[in-house]
């Protein structure tokens, strides 16, 4: 007969192959019901990964914002968002061809593996397989990250990198190596090239050395420098590069987003009328209810999202119980920083989508701090209730897992997949341009501009190069189109107010000539024609 330990090695092994098999297959399912980038920032990344593959590396044919008024098409790449995510997709097509099934292979070998190195830091931290396993099986199912996980998008390569420097964190401490640091560095390097707020896990891994009691002096000074070299190790490229290119280590333009008024200040034509002055100009008032939105959207995702959709009060359960732990302690402090960051100093960035972006890294964190908490509060029922506490931890982990995935199902087949399954509504995003581009005719030259909101998935969908609707009126529409010689412009109803009598139809212009109006998916579209103006038509 078996002995116990023998019987417990089996069933963890059972455990842990259940934990494989349904990774990859979430992965899977995920990928086969996204089958295009769809939205702004997963089309973006995955242009980027295309023009590397075709040796057009390094350049964008199109704007995604104002800020750097100077740019041409095309432009230098990367001037708001990181490359990581881009590369990441090129790998997959480097490898297997180009499109956009095999720029999501990484991503599915990613999201196979993220439940282990869950499952990994969680029986480090608590020390119990069961809460690990749990854990593991909760990050499978993330809730509304579900949605954006096997897109090529920065989420699942940002909960890699984020909580392998949160659950590394500990390794900071005085007992262990320099090289500790080193490879913390290197992971906080590759943060920073996946996000711009990444650089934050190097002030993160700094604090923590910082304060860290058993280093004197010399070993926090050792430990910095290791954390400095490693960091540079993984960004060193991309500074010079950026050197080589704008004379500067970050792009130009980039310091205007803290100075936003409003979130469609990032489309103000031009740039040059965002100004500190113009900021405190605005009224005390608006700058603080800006941020007051802010800080309730946050916590709304905090709860909602961080808090894998309805397990928000085990995970604070758990934090309280883990709080000790250095790599939860590095958590918090993490999240405490996006939190400021994304509620204080970039709130419309922040609420519309940067702190959601910036969490995935707490993913992970969340997932073991809910199964500890769902452990404690067994624990503590069994002996209220006399229950056999080994089996009903066992029976109501499994059903809180069983809840989690039906939660994270249920929103991704509302926000994905659709009524129907055989047509998936993410195959039918932005389906609208190639129907435009039919009725135009083909005959439109290559160098022929557009302009339209989402200027990222035309041009991978279309080739043409693009730019985006400004946020004004149609003086400022046109003197941008002229800025970049776009002769057609594309308006949906998210537009902003100055051109919304234009969308109407209670307004024209003498140099927007409507080609014609169509309706994809419950929502308008008209294209117009820019005609030249009576300078450009001459005497």
């Amino acid at each position: 007969m078996m002995n116990r330990s023998g019987s417990e090695r089996s069933r963890h092994t059972a455990l842990l192959a259940l934990l494989f098999v349904a990774a990859l297959t979430a992965s899977l399912a995920q990928a086969y019901f996204i089958p295009q980038p769809g939205v702004v920032d997963a089309c973006y990344y995955y242009g980027g990964g295309l023009n590397l593959v075709r040796g057009q590396g390094g350049n964008e044919f199109f704007l995604w914002n104002y800020l750097d008024e100077s740019a041409s098409i095309p432009h230098p790449a990367n001037m708001y968002w990181m490359p990581l995510p881009s590369l990441l997709a090129a790998a997959g097509m480097f490898l297997a061809g180009e499109g956009f099934r095999q720029a999501q292979l990484p991503l599915i070998l990613l999201a196979t593996g993220f439940p282990f190195l869950v499952f990994l830091a969680g029986r480090r931290i608590t020390g119990s397989f069961r809460t690990a396993i749990l854990a593991g099986f909760l990050s499978i199912a993330s809730g509304f990250y579900a949605v954006f996980w096997l897109n090529t998008e920065s989420f699942l390569i940002f909960a890699w990198v984020g909580g392998l420097i949160i659950f590394l964190s500990p390794r900071l401490a005085g007992e262990f190596q320099r090289v500790n640091a080193l490879w913390i560095g290197v992971l906080c390097g590759l943060a920073h090239l996946t996000r711009a707020d990444g650089i934050l896990f190097l002030v993160l891994a700094g604090f923590l050395v910082v304060v860290e009691k058993n280093l004197n002096l010399s070993g926090r000074l050792q430990r910095l420098l290791a954390l400095g070299a490693g960091y540079l190790l993984a960004s060193g490229t991309w500074y010079a590069r950026n050197l080589a290119v704008w004379g500067s280590p970050f792009p130009p333009g980039a310091e205007k987003a803290a100075w936003l008024v409003e979130y469609n200040d990032l489309f103000q034509f031009p740039s040059s009328v965002i100004t500190v002055e113009r900021f405190f100009s605005s009224g005390l008032n608006g700058i603080l209810q800006a941020r007051w939105t802010a800080l309730q959207d946050n916590l709304m995702t905090t709860i909602f999202v961080l808090g894998l959709v309805f397990l928000f009060p085990l995970v604070g359960w758990g934090i309280a119980m883990l709080r000790r732990e250095p790599a939860v302690q590095a958590a918090l402090l993490y999240f405490s920083m996006i939190f400021f960051l994304m509620t204080l100093i970039y709130p419309f960035q922040g609420s519309r989508g940067g702190f959601l972006h910036s969490g995935a890294a707490l993913l992970g964190t969340a997932a073991i701090a809910a199964s500890a908490g769902l452990e404690d509060l067994v624990a503590r029922l069994s002996r209220w209730r006399q229950w056999e506490s080994d089996s009903a931890k066992t029976v109501l982990g499994a059903g809180f897992a069983i809840l989690a995935f039906s939660a994270s199902a249920a929103i991704f087949i509302h926000r994905v997949v659709g009524p129907d399954p055989a047509a998936a509504y993410w195959s039918k995003l932005n389906g609208e341009y190639e129907r435009g581009l039919l009725r135009l005719g083909t005959g439109l030259p290559e160098s022929t501009r557009f302009m339209v909101n989402n200027t990222t998935c035309f041009h991978i969908q279309t080739g043409f190069q693009t730019v985006p609707i400004p946020a004004g009126d149609p003086a400022m529409l046109l003197a941008a189109a002229d800025r970049y010689d776009v002769r057609y412009v594309i308006l949906d109803s998210n537009i902003p107010e100055g051109l919304r009598s234009l969308y109407t139809g209670e307004a024209t212009h003498p140099r927007l000539k409507k080609v014609y109006s169509d309706e994809y998916e419950g929502m308008v579209y008209l294209w117009y024609e820019v005609l030249p103006s009576a300078a450009e038509k001459g005497p």
